[in-house]
């Protein structure tokens, strides 16, 4: 019945089944590439009373990727193997560790 149904759909559906019997947590991470101010976390943290759980790249694949490849490589290799390692791979840990999901948009499988 909602297999192709939105999460806003979904939420909806919930909340119009269960009423005021139902509880949506939401568990907020980000992708940290280090090239955020640590500032804007602490104060998203503060002015919506959450925690942020962090997913980084593994520091060997980018020292890796540095070593070999430049600091700035991106800028020549059109980004792909620079997000895989930044990125996609990051995220992909976090997904990992969810029981269920949903995603707007998918992380292409071809790039693991």
């Amino acid at each position: 019945m909602l297999e192709n149904a939105s999460p806003l759909e979904i939420m909806d559906k919930a909340l119009e089944t269960f009423g005021n019997h139902i509880a949506i947590a939401i568990r907020v991470f980000s992708l940290d590439t280090w090239s955020s101010n640590p500032e804007t976390y602490d104060e998203v943290e503060r002015h919506y009373g959450i925690r942020i759980e962090f997913m980084f790249p593994d520091s060997v694949e980018v020292q890796g990727l540095v070593r070999n490849k430049g600091l700035f490589s991106f800028y020549e290799d059109g980004h792909q193997e620079c997000c895989r390692v930044r990125k996609v791979r990051p995220l992909r840990r976090g997904f990992k560790s969810l029981d269920h999901w949903s995603e707007e948009r998918s992380v292409s499988g071809d790039m693991a």
